[in-house]
């Protein structure tokens, strides 16, 4: 059996007092000065991961329905310091958040555009919304489509996707019991026609329209249109029996341009003619109407009585009968 006898005791030299006072003050030192570089570290680590969880909102009420199927939030830091944040939410409910504290500027809009795109996305004041060129604009011929008087400069682009959206140039963002409330409202207008009692519409096969004197793109930090005017075009619809509709979604227009706005209709018949109706006429002047809609954001122009002109081809062949206009070429023939 192993003996249980005493541990035994090692015994060490003891310094000169002189000595061990040096010592101890070099030890102290030395032990003050890792606990001060410890915590100074530990405490950049910490200011290097610390964030805070944000909850944010949106209240739709402003919007209608159907809602967006998903919002985009970009966080703008004021303090140069921190990055610009981007996030995306599926569905209009909000979410948490994790992000750098501090105080941002913030722009909220609705992702499920296809016909918008976004320019200089890196500054809350410069992030901009514009329209691209529409592909429906050239005749059968390869000319360019007539377009309405005083907009021959214009670009002929798509209409933009509706959208709803909002802005906030500084808030603070700086503990977890925060919550972002963002209440959306309508970044585009609505502006539709409606044409009755159109003759001879049974030989439309396609029919388009276009607007003047609109914008083509939106200041997204506080929902200004741009300067720049265009002519916006969209696709019509024909009843096939006396009346044809339509809707253009737009960034509205700006005053200081001094465009008019004028609807004009593209109708393709079916003996593969194209018709460009409105034109000069006055009832399809739209700029009265939109000019003293204010913020309303939906105008109706309704045109009563339209002739569409007869086809020159009755059995809608495609061919026509009439070789008034055809060149006589005298060609001699070796027999």
């Amino acid at each position: 059996m192993a003996s249980q006898g005493l541990k035994p005791i090692h015994v060490t030299a003891i310094p000169s007092a002189v000595t061990c006072r040096a010592t101890i003050i070099a030890a102290l030192l030395a032990i003050l000065s890792a606990i001060g570089c410890s915590k100074s570290d530990a405490a950049g680590d910490d200011v290097m991961d610390y964030t805070v969880s944000v909850n944010v909102t949106f209240d739709m009420r402003y919007v209608g329905n159907p809602p967006p199927a998903g919002m985009s939030l970009f966080l703008y830091p004021i303090d140069e310091s921190l990055e610009a944040r981007r996030f995306d939410f599926k569905g209009v409910t909000g979410g948490k958040i994790d992000i750098k504290p501090g105080r941002y500027s913030v722009i909220c809009y609705n992702n499920d555009t296809h016909g918008v795109d976004f320019r200089n996305t890196g500054r809350y004041d410069t992030h901009e919304a514009y329209t691209r060129p529409s592909t429906v604009i050239q005749s059968p011929d390869g000319n360019n489509l007539p377009v309405a008087p005083g907009a021959e400069d214009e670009q002929l682009l798509i209409c933009p996707d509706p959208m709803t959206g909002t802005s906030i140039s500084n808030v603070s963002l700086k503990s977890n019991d925060v919550t972002l409330a963002l209440q959306p409202r309508r970044l585009t207008d609505t502006y539709r026609y409606e044409i009755t009692d159109v003759t001879n519409i049974g030989r439309v096969t396609s029919v388009f329209a276009s607007i003047s004197g609109m914008t083509s793109s939106l200041l997204l930090c506080d929902g200004n249109p741009g300067s720049e005017c265009a002519t916006l075009v969209g696709e019509s619809v024909s009843d096939g029996m006396s009346r044809i509709t339509g809707e253009f979604v737009t960034f509205r227009h700006d005053n200081g341009c001094n465009a008019s706005h004028h609807l004009m209709l593209y109708v393709w018949t079916d003996d593969g003619k194209l018709h460009c109706l409105g034109g000069s006429d006055t009832r399809f002047d739209m700029t009265e109407k939109l000019h003293q809609s204010g913020e309303s954001g939906s105008v109706t122009l309704t045109v009563s009585g339209l002739e569409i002109p007869q086809s020159d081809d009755p059995e809608g062949t495609g061919y026509t009968h009439d070789i008034d206009d055809w060149s006589i070429i005298d060609t001699d023939i070796d027999i």
